[in-house]
């Protein structure tokens, strides 16, 4: 797996930040949480379809994407932690669709919505995914608006 070490911070925060909030149930999975595990496999399957895309405005806002989306998960606030993979789910259709050959623009949408809600739940979040939304949607479809925006 060819990740860079911020990446693998952001993965390793993201699995503390699931094992504080309680998802560790050694009764599922010896060694470590089951849900824990396919978030961080998610996040990890994102980062690399970004990186094997050829050097793009595209690839630049999926990068900044899945870094604001590690950052998202690794603010949850305790009562929505259980919200990560639903989140990553969004994340990771979404990619799929940006970097698809014809993307389907109602599955793009429908996942950003997903985010763009997930990141109303962290107080003073830095990211900024809604710009990074839109500017990638406008780049697959020019006349692309974020959901709830029409």
């Amino acid at each position: 797996c060819n990740m860079s070490a911020e990446t693998k911070r952001a993965l390793q925060d993201v699995a503390k930040m699931l094992e504080r909030a309680g998802w560790d149930d050694h009764s599922i999975n010896i060694g470590g949480n089951v849900v824990n595990s396919q978030v961080g496999q998610t996040l990890a399957n994102c980062t690399n379809k970004v990186q094997q895309q050829e050097p793009s405005e595209s690839k630049n806002l999926l990068e900044a994407l899945t870094r604001d989306v590690q950052k998202l998960i690794a603010s949850l606030p305790a009562d929505k932690t259980d919200e990560a993979p639903q989140i990553v789910d969004n994340l990771e259709m979404l990619v799929k669709q940006a970097t698809s050959e014809k993307p389907n623009r109602r599955w793009y949408s429908v996942s950003a919505e997903g985010l763009l809600e997930a990141s109303k739940w962290v107080t003073d979040f830095t990211g900024n995914i809604g710009a990074t939304l839109l500017s990638l949607g406008k780049q697959l479809w020019p006349d692309f608006q974020l959901p709830g925006s029409n």
